[in-house]
């Protein structure tokens, strides 16, 4: 089948009209194969048990070398880790080397340009629920990337102090996007028993703390707060939040654009019907309906009614508005949820669904359920973990999917707890399940995308990319947060199963500009810079 598309491909300072025919070519789709890896990769040391309700991770090409690196949090009293890669999927770690390998408990991390110099810098985040919070001088730590790939600690510097009021307060997750369209990212965090805080990037290498005057709620409003993400839920061009909450209703935040330089925003999760009020926990977004928005995935503990909750997107600009098919699409039964995420886990196209669960009491021991969309019965889902090689009964509180060794396909990332804790002689601080579709002798085709801005928000946090293949567009987003206190890479993934060509790539940046290219050969990793227009009233 043939159809025609028309666009406009932005160049440098120029453009041109081209018109170009698409074939429809055929589907492909193949069985998932996951094999743990951990014990052959460098994760060879136990770490005491986190206490509290689970322990991130976060990924990123930190060192601009282009492989996929991991920060692990730990327990107070194991030093943090910073596990890099050396280009084939193998981790060393670097912690100690680059300034970052403190004692202080740590519950998550999240890799972000906070000055705009180009490089990532990493923020930590910490609780001290249940302990002594005398102890704890700041719940939050910056360290900023200095030129030669160390880091320094300027919390103070940049106004991030967060002092430790209570141990009541579990730390959540954490996400960073640039939501007053200035080119600087802020970043959005809060408690599981606590406020929800916003801190707006001041250009100048400091954060002021916002979320009274920008709608989020007062600083004495507690809900259950668990993982942010930031990402234009409603397409109105505006970065909107969405909060997973614990025993209350999750928030969908929708951005009504800055007074005086603050975004301001509007609690639209009831008339949305987006506010799902279970024990929503780990959370993820993706276009798995393939109409152009982003659906919301949550996950819950499955029983007393609560289930996982699959919310399909039916916004309008300004008009956000979701509907729950989590039953019709079968992806419902999970455990007890924690991390989750979108992937295209056999590369056939199509988005499936993977989560992690467990808890460290008898009883609860379960293992990750793999939700592969059915190719026969679209915007379905069949569990096929146990047949792709996912049995760990481990305790997985974070989950990311990544190419670590950059074969084209993804593999997963599963932070654990409580390893070592239970005196089992295999468990380790990380699962690393490597995808082996490559040895199935079935169709794997791919492509990675990595936006770059030549220009402030240099990793391209918010833009939108697609491809067309036939009369189908795939759909991904660069986001900074996800998961359960997780973080996956600024990049973004296609599955393309047997098709040996991509008809057109269209990339939406944050300011609104599109780069269109065409007629793409697969099996690459590309990377696009756009370099903004500037006019005078940026210098005024």
């Amino acid at each position: 089948m043939l159809i025609d598309v028309t666009g406009v491909f932005y160049k440098g300072s120029g453009f041109f009209i081209f018109l170009t025919l698409c074939i429809l070519t055929s589907d492909a789709s193949s069985q998932p194969s996951f094999s743990d890896v951990t014990l052959n990769k460098g994760i060879q040391t136990c770490q005491n048990e986190q206490e509290g309700f689970g322990i991130g991770s976060s990924a990123a090409d930190f060192d601009s070398d282009g492989d996929v690196d991991l920060f692990l949090a730990t327990p107070e009293g194991d030093r943090d880790r910073l596990l890099v890669n050396d280009g084939a999927g193998n981790f060393q770690n670097m912690a100690s080397q680059a300034g970052i390998d403190v004692i202080t408990r740590s519950r998550g991390g999240l890799w972000f340009d906070h000055n705009n110099d180009r490089r990532l810098d990493l923020l930590v985040t910490t609780d001290c629920f249940r302990t002594a919070c005398e102890t704890f001088t700041t719940l939050l730590t910056l360290y900023q990337q200095t030129s030669t790939g160390t880091f320094t600690n300027v919390t103070a510097q940049a106004g991030l102090t967060d002092p430790a009021l209570s141990r009541d307060w579990h730390r959540s997750g954490v996400a960073a996007g640039d939501l007053n369209g200035d080119g600087y990212l802020d970043l959005i965090t809060g408690y599981w028993e606590g406020p929800v805080k916003l801190y707006l990037n001041q250009h100048n290498g400091t954060f002021i703390e916002v979320s009274q005057s920008a709608g989020l709620g007062s600083s004495t409003e507690y809900r259950g707060h668990w993982q942010p993400m930031i990402i234009d839920f409603d397409g109105d061009g505006l970065l909107d939040i969405y909060f997973t909450i614990d025993f209350n209703v999750n928030k969908l935040w929708i951005n009504q654009g800055n007074q005086d330089g603050v975004p301001v925003f509007a609690d639209m999760g009831l008339i949305s019907s987006c506010d799902n009020n279970m024990n929503d926990m780990g959370l993820t977004m993706a276009d798995y309906d393939e109409d152009g928005d982003p659906d919301i995935y949550a996950t819950n503990i499955f029983r007393n009614g609560n289930h996982n909750v699959l919310l399909e997107n039916q916004s309008t600009p300004g008009n956000p508005a979701c509907v729950d098919v989590s039953a019709m699409a079968g992806v419902m039964e999970g455990g007890w949820g924690w991390g989750t995420t979108f992937f295209d886990a056999n590369n056939d196209t199509h988005m499936d669904l993977v989560e992690t669960n467990g808890w460290h009491i008898n009883g609860w021991e379960q293992p990750i359920r793999l939700f592969i969309q059915n190719f026969n019965n679209l915007k379905t889902f069949i569990d096929q973990a146990p047949s792709s090689g996912l049995t760990s009964l481990q305790w997985g509180s974070s989950l990311l999917a990544l190419d670590m060794d950059r074969d084209g396909d993804l593999d997963l990332i599963e932070s654990v707890p409580d390893a070592c804790a239970r005196n089992r002689p295999f468990d380790l601080p990380l699962g690393i399940y490597e995808s082996t579709l490559d040895n199935t002798n079935l169709d794997k085709n791919h492509l990675v995308v990595k936006p770059r801005i030549d220009g402030l928000n240099h990793f391209a946090i918010g833009t939108k990319v697609q491809v067309t293949i036939g009369n189908r567009t795939l759909t991904r987003w660069v986001t900074a947060g996800t998961s359960f206190l997780g973080q996956e890479p600024a990049e973004v993934h296609f599955g393309l199963a047997d098709l040996t060509s991509i008809d057109q790539l269209i990339i939406t940046w944050p300011d609104g500009m599109q780069t269109i290219d065409h007629n793409l050969a697969v099996n690459q990793l590309l990377t696009y810079t756009h370099t903004p227009f500037i006019f005078k009233d940026d210098f005024e």
